[in-house]
């Protein structure tokens, strides 16, 4: 039985997604699943595209870990700091050439989480498993374009 091309995709996204969700299990840190499902999904159904590259994914996720936590040690964690940190990500992504939407979200639920060391520690983590996930990706032959 042979796969099809979005089958593969499938259980690539599973796998990777079922990688994430365990290694940001601690902590109840399930509250940033939704943005690191989209990262996983962008990865795995539009690999290679725009949104799905190696700049976009790693300058994307390091600006919203730099600016979230600096605007939380800062200035707090209150609605205005989230709406001022949403502002300059979206800013991050729209003006250069850095691409990756996810960083959005993740910057809001990292205002539901409230949580600096974790919510660093893991967003680092899941952007070093998207960037390794990229990479194998890109090297296996049966994997669809």
């Amino acid at each position: 039985m042979r796969l099809t091309s979005d089958e593969k995709k499938y259980i690539a996204f599973i796998v990777i997604f079922a990688t994430i969700l365990l290694v940001t299990s601690y902590h109840s840190l399930f509250l940033l699943a939704p943005p690191f499902a989209v990262s996983t999904y962008l990865l795995t159904f539009d690999h290679g595209g725009r949104f799905s590259t190696y700049s976009s994914i790693s300058a994307s996720y390091l600006f919203v870990i730099l600016t979230t936590e600096a605007i939380h040690v800062l200035l707090g964690t209150g609605t205005l700091q989230m709406l001022l940190n949403v502002v300059l990500v979206s800013l991050f992504i729209t003006f250069l050439p850095y691409r990756h939407p996810p960083a959005l979200a993740l910057t809001i639920f990292s205002y539901i989480t409230h949580s600096t060391f974790d919510f660093t520690l893991s967003s680092i983590t899941v952007l070093l498993i998207l960037l390794a996930s990229r990479y194998i990706l890109g090297h296996i032959r049966s994997y669809p374009r």
